[in-house]
């Protein structure tokens, strides 16, 4: 099995939805990627995937995921990924932009949130399966997002 290497030319860079706020928020469905796929790449955001309808892959680095209705991905900056059409369904799927540099205004998030994610030994992503909790904040912040 290949691994994804992360290399200058498979950067992508990400246009932030609010010019004072390093975020960007995204609805996607994999009909209309070009060939129902991303291509690798690589960017300095956090990355949060939240499925909406249907299913669809991930690779990261040398992993392989599928997301169902209800998941949720968390992509570390800098690695490399994509996603594809897990079947022959479309999948409507939300993206949420944060760069690195919102944690230094906000040092409890980083050290309650991502800080544990990103230093355990064998975990350089987060998926959580159909999080009810994680799911009602999520649509709070999305609200604000949208206002």
């Amino acid at each position: 099995m290949s691994t994804l290497q992360r290399n200058p030319q498979f950067h992508a860079q990400i246009y932030y939805t609010h010019a004072c706020l390093p975020i960007r928020f995204k609805q996607e469905r994999v009909n209309s990627l070009v060939n129902r796929r991303t291509e690798p790449h690589w960017h300095e955001d956090y990355e949060l995937i939240h499925v909406q309808e249907g299913t669809i892959g991930y690779v990261l680095q040398s992993t392989h995921l599928i997301l169902e209705k209800g998941d949720f991905l968390i992509i570390p900056p800098y690695m490399m990924h994509y996603s594809y059409a897990a079947d022959e369904h479309d999948c409507t799927f939300e993206l949420l932009f944060i760069h690195p540099s919102i944690c230094e205004h906000q040092p409890m998030i980083y050290h309650q949130m991502i800080q544990p994610m990103m230093e355990t030994e064998h975990l350089n992503y987060a998926l959580l399966k159909k999080e009810p909790l994680l799911s009602s904040e999520y649509e709070k912040v999305v609200g604000l997002l949208h206002e």
